[in-house]
């Protein structure tokens, strides 16, 4: 990847990653529809040009260490989910939750594994919004001092 390709890339991954790390893999970004319907257009969109990616390049599949770890937790969600039937609804939330970290893991680790983003690509976009994480606590922070009390900073960290 170079050029145009390349910078388009990295700006991609850096705008996914800053929003997920601040708001759309935080419990708010799941739970609050104003946020949950944004992340759930912008991971379709990604979702759907990774398997279109895939399909059309012929890309070779992977095995992952947690593969068996991941059919394990479906067996467990799956036997949760019937045996509390009247819970479903908050069933379903934890699903989406962790559904989306799953999916991710697996597509950022097949476009790693089959050559189509650079680790450096992946690393600069987690420590951009690592870098917001670390300025909203710091703002968080302040706040509570600022007001005499012990603060108390929420978010993903």
């Amino acid at each position: 990847m170079r050029g145009l390709g390349a910078s388009l890339t990295r700006a991609i991954v850096i705008a996914m990653s800053v929003y997920l790390i601040v708001i759309g893999a935080t419990f708010n970004g799941i739970v609050f529809p104003e946020f949950k319907m944004l992340t759930l257009g912008a991971l379709s969109l990604l979702g759907a040009a990774w398997l279109w990616s895939r399909w059309r390049g012929g890309w070779r599949w992977h095995r992952m260490a947690l593969d068996g770890v991941m059919l394990l937790w479906a067996l467990a969600f799956g036997l949760s989910l019937l045996a509390n039937g009247e819970a479903w609804r908050r069933i379903v939330v934890g699903l989406w939750f962790v559904g989306m970290y799953i999916i991710t893991w697996y597509a950022l680790q097949d476009l790693l594994a089959n050559g189509r983003l650079r680790r450096e690509t992946l690393v600069d976009g987690l420590l951009v919004g690592g870098v917001m994480v670390m300025i909203f606590g710091f703002m968080q922070l302040q706040g509570g001092l600022a007001r005499g009390e012990l603060p108390r900073p929420v978010g993903p960290l």
